[in-house]
């Protein structure tokens, strides 16, 4: 054997020994301390922007320099000398005046922010002070656009739709923060009495959360066609729509898919449904039409968002709305015999995903209205839903934030209503919700005249068809809510107590409240369209309060609850998640899972259970031979009170509810992703690796240059070494 072959064998053998008794781990260990519990801001686009945060591709790194207060952001921007900084914030001190001082320093690579659920700030909201206002209805107009006459969300800071130069990350395990703070900060970088910096060595960070889109939607959605060659077909089957586009779609779930992303349309399913199906009167005539205008469409959004990803609670933002309508929908579903589907006006639930994103959802809906069939496609000479178009839908209950247990205002539209027939039909819901209100002691007044709409789906609608409608708050010119959009908007915040497993229905004061605001919405719609009122039970028309508080310890604290066992099939229960749902849209692919529970839900409160077994509940031709009006679900049910091992008796349950793509019509084929008609909202995918933070010590310039010259001082002398033992290794090595 050759002398540099032995050489070069017996350095590869110690180096795999090296590696094998975990060498290397140990000196990364010695080197690096990693902070893995964490969670980050991320890059959103649309038509126009970039928004969010990513870090370099390679990461960003700085000296910790840690801010409890902001009194102290000033050393740090006047004095600070060892830039770049990474800056650790309590979330006292992390708000929008901050972070904008900070990218205005030119010092800061990044920002790490201590997060908990106990020392909370007075107020926080990183969405805008006028939410939607790029797609509100009024746009144009000199006196109500852009919240010229109300400031909806005074504490918005708009962090959400900032391009902010580096990353943010939350910090959430309070080891790792003890460490970042006691072993990082204090230890070496605490400037000595409070001004003086210190030496060399410095404890410094890593922060590494790169994303690989850029620009704009339309910039980013084009790259990532460029290398896709093969255009096909995508039908939606589980929505009845097809579409062409110039994606790859996901076999499986029908959602389009990009071939190689640079980012992802934000996306979901929209859930609905009618107290009964509405029919043709005459199957054979396809001319035959519903009534124009006697649709009641009761509308809530199921979506939040947030800055960092994974943490989007939306207590006050979107669940008190959407437990409140459910609520509403079951007390309707439970007497429903007594409204005629013929005579009576047909009453719509809708659940929208995406409006926090300029009304996607709704937007969604009406476009796939108007362009049909929706909900499904009916052919001639067969039995089948009738189509609905917007101009069916002549009335509007939207349930907005409805949380806070002072009083209620309904809002409507100061345009419309000055046409005498939309505002005959405001004012009747309007005295309809202060009647029923003053039977249950709740507070509901009329907004004043002068005030346009807060942010809501119905904005969407009256875009296109004059219609009546009216939106349930509980504010009148500014939101009641200090945490909209946030992080922060948890359950806490809105006076409601913790329940446990075993006490999941009790009735806390949040829930009999909402308890309360769903039969005033229940009652209201009964009575518009029945036109009287229900004198069913000594009772009156009532929504359940132990299923209110049930839904809230559902959607609050535990998705393994029992309502959510009960309405999930086997396959879905077993996705029931151990944490709290997160309530952000997501990117276009399965519907979420808070879309698949409410559409369950739903359907148990609106729908008939019927003698199937599971097995024909779930077969397609089973559906078409029994009822073509319906969808069939199959729901695990309760559990069995007769078995040992908790077995459940199942049940399968005709409905009418059903799921429609929450999408932006921008992202379908001959429409403009770069234009203002529909909105365009994408997220950038990662790059490669997990988002992680490290911690390491970064020694002095000088120590830096002194290693970098032995260093090279040694490859210097190593290489004539390594060739003269090359020339000499047949006398060094004797050959055998």
């Amino acid at each position: 054997m050759g002398g540099i072959g032995f050489i070069s064998m017996t350095l590869i053998i110690y180096c795999s020994l090296l590696y094998d008794t975990g060498w290397c781990d140990r000196v990364h260990d010695k080197i690096y301390y990693d902070v893995f519990s964490i969670t980050q801001c991320f890059r959103r686009l649309n038509a126009t922007h970039q928004v969010g945060c990513a870090s370099d591709q390679g990461g960003n790194v700085g000296v910790l320099h840690y801010v409890p207060a902001e009194a102290e952001l000033n050393w740090l921007i006047n004095n600070g000398p060892h830039k770049p900084y990474i800056v650790l914030l309590t979330q006292h001190v992390f708000n929008g005046e901050v972070i904008h001082a900070l990218r205005k320093s030119g010092k800061v690579n990044g920002v790490l922010v201590i997060m908990n659920t106990t020392d909370l700030p007075a107020h926080f909201s990183p969405d805008s002070s006028c939410p939607n206002t790029n797609f509100e209805l009024y746009k144009g107009d000199s006196k109500y656009e852009h919240c010229k006459s109300a400031m909806w969300n005074p504490m918005g800071n708009d962090l959400l739709m900032t391009d902010i130069e580096f990353p943010i990350v939350a910090l959430l395990n309070e080891t790792q923060i003890s460490f970042l703070i006691d072993e990082c900060y204090e230890k070496f970088n605490k400037p000595v009495n409070g001004t003086t910096p210190r030496s060399y060595p410095l404890c410094g960070a890593e922060i590494k959360a790169g994303m690989d889109a850029v620009k704009n939607t339309p910039t980013c959605i084009n790259r990532g066609k460029t290398r896709n060659l093969n255009p096909r077909t995508v039908v939606l089957s589980d929505y009845s729509l097809s579409v062409i586009l110039d994606d790859i779609t996901d076999s499986v779930s029908g959602f389009p898919q990009f071939s190689e992303q640079i980012c992802d349309p934000l996306g979901d399913a929209n859930v609905f449904g009618f107290l009964h199906p509405i029919r043709f009167q005459n199957k054979t005539d396809f001319n035959d039409t519903l009534e124009e205008g006697s649709i009641i469409m009761a509308a809530t959004k199921l979506d939040a968002t947030g800055l960092f990803q994974y943490i989007v609670p939306g207590a006050y933002t979107t669940v008190a709305g959407f437990v409140t309508l459910l609520a509403a929908a079951q007390a309707l579903g439970s007497v429903k015999e007594s409204i005629d589907p013929v005579r009576d006006k047909p009453i719509m639930f809708a659940f929208f995903q995406g409006e926090s994103f300029d009304y996607m959802g709704s937007i969604r809906m009406l476009y796939d209205m108007e362009h049909g069939p929706f909900p499904t496609e009916v052919i001639k000479d067969s039995d089948g839903p009738h189509p609905i178009k917007p101009g069916h839908i002549g009335y509007f209950l939207e349930v907005g934030q409805v949380a806070s247990l002072s009083g209620l205002y309904s809002h409507s539209d100061p345009r419309s209503n000055q046409n005498d027939t939309v505002k005959s039909g405001v004012n009747k819901m309007e005295d309809l919700l202060e009647k029923f209100g003053k039977d249950l002691n709740i507070s509901i007044k009329s907004a004043s005249d002068d005030l346009p709409l807060p942010p809501s789906s119905l904005q969407t609608f009256l875009k296109k068809i004059n219609i009546s409608g009216v939106v349930l708050t509980d504010h009148e010119r500014k939101f009641e809510n200090q945490f909209y959009n946030s992080y922060l908007d948890l359950y806490s915040n809105i006076n409601y107590t913790a329940t446990t497993k075993d006490n999941q229905t009790e009735v806390t004061a949040l829930a009999q409240h909402l308890t309360e605001v769903a039969t005033v919405v229940a009652r209201t719609l009964y009575n518009m369209s029945t036109g009287h009122q229900y004198n069913g039970s000594d009772n009156g028309l009532m929504a359940d309060s132990s299923l209110v508080a049930e839904m809230l310890y559902c959607f609050f604290l535990s998705p393994r609850c029992e309502l959510l066992n009960f309405t999930s099939d086997e396959h879905l229960a077993k996705r029931l998640p151990e944490v709290p749902f997160d309530y952000y849209v997501g990117v276009e692919r399965d519907p979420s899972l808070v879309t698949l529970h409410i559409e369950r839900i739903l359907s148990y409160f609106i729908g008939n259970a019927v003698n199937l077994t599971a097995e024909n509940c779930t077969t397609y031709e089973t559906h078409h031979q029994r009822n073509p009006y319906y969808n069939y679900m199959w729901m695990r049910g309760p559990v069995n009170a007769s078995s040992a091992t908790e077995e459940r008796v199942g049940l399968c349950m005709e409905t009418t509810v059903n799921k429609s793509l929450a999408t932006s019509p921008a992202f379908i084929k001959g429409n403009d992703l770069s234009g203002t008609e529909y909105p365009s909202w994408s997220e950038s995918v990662w790059s490669a690796g997990i988002p992680n933070v490290r911690v390491f010590l970064i020694p002095d310039k000088t120590y830096e240059i002194v290693t970098l010259c032995v260093g090279i001082a040694v490859l210097v002398v190593s290489l004539p070494t390594l060739f003269l033992f090359n020339r000499r290794a047949t006398i060094l090595f004797l050959a055998e």
